[in-house]
């Protein structure tokens, strides 16, 4: 079965480059010169990513970088060493804020209204490690505003900026005794840390989108290079859905490998997630939402005009 489903990817890929590759392929350099190169996550957010960034560098269409958060990869695009890149919802909103005139938000690639999760040592949590400026942050303000109360009464836990990469380390230290986080840092605490739980940190309306962002410059530079990208995420999306039921072994496989979660951790936090290609629209109020949280809090200053970056 795994082998039908990658000779099917595969074939797709064909097509796709028979149909919408050929004029690219033809003023395209061989090789990694002069293709257009993409930068993506290593997140399971970005799992359709993940898995199209492989069979695009295998066949000579993009370059591909891949980075360990979205402000990372936005900075490679703003920087030029990135001609598309993947991010979540605040690094898309930050960077819509502050370079309008040269990003353009092409489309949505995935999203999961419980990928972010509070996992605790303490009921009630005392002291939260999240990332400050974040939708995780602007989830976690919104649960504690709506849901605390009702669970805990009035007392209010002292939140302490901390990057996801940092919050495993000190709740197992007791530095803390919470983070708040996205997939999959919820997913590696509850397997390493017997004694915590989980909670959703969901927000009715809200499902944090993962977004694709581009340059106008690359856009006109590369002109067939976005439908392509975004024929091999469509593709790429049904293999993650097919990784979930065991029918992709190999789609499986190289997700382990690039995230670093195991097989059960993987299925897990894939879960959390929803995968496919979803029009940015569908999400501008939620993103002009979570943009006036990260200007209350400092983190940009001007709400993007959306009718400016969106495609």
């Amino acid at each position: 079965m795994m082998v039908q489903h990658k000779i099917s990817f595969r074939a797709a890929v064909a097509v796709l480059l028979a149909v919408g590759g050929v004029i690219f392929l033809a003023v395209s350099c061989a090789g990694a010169k002069g293709l257009p190169v993409l930068a993506y996550q290593d997140r399971i957010a970005d799992a359709s990513a993940i898995l199209a960034a492989e069979e695009l560098e295998e066949n000579d269409l993009f370059t591909v970088m891949r980075f360990s958060s979205g402000s990372l990869t936005a900075e490679a695009l703003i920087t030029g060493s990135a001609d598309f890149a993947t991010m979540g919802d605040a690094a898309a909103v930050n960077i819509a804020s502050r370079y309008p005139d040269r990003i353009v938000l092409l489309w949505v690639h995935g999203d999961g209204y419980d990928r972010h999760r509070l996992v605790s040592r303490n009921i009630p949590p005392e002291k939260i490690g999240v990332k400050f400026g974040t939708s995780t942050h602007a989830a976690l303000i919104a649960w504690l505003q709506n849901s605390f109360p009702e669970m805990y009464g009035d007392m209010q836990p002292q939140l302490v900026d901390m990057a996801p990469d940092l919050q495993l380390s000190a709740l197992d230290s007791g530095e803390i005794d919470a983070l708040a986080a996205s997939e999959p840092t919820p997913t590696i605490a509850l397997e390493k840390m017997s004694d915590t739980a989980a909670v959703s940190l969901i927000v009715e309306g809200r499902q944090y989108p993962v977004v694709l962002v581009s340059t106008r410059k690359a856009l006109e530079k590369y002109p067939e290079a976005a439908q392509i990208l975004y024929d091999a995420l469509m593709v790429s999306s049904i293999r993650v859905n097919h990784a979930v039921s065991n029918a992709d072994v190999e789609a499986m496989e190289t997700l382990v490998e690039v995230t670093g979660l195991d097989n059960s951790g993987l299925t897990d936090s894939l879960t959390h997630h929803r995968y496919g290609i979803f029009p940015v629209d569908d999400y501008l109020e939620e993103m002009d939402t979570l943009a006036g949280f990260m200007l209350e809090s400092g983190s940009i200053s001007i709400v993007p005009v959306w009718s400016d970056v969106v495609r």
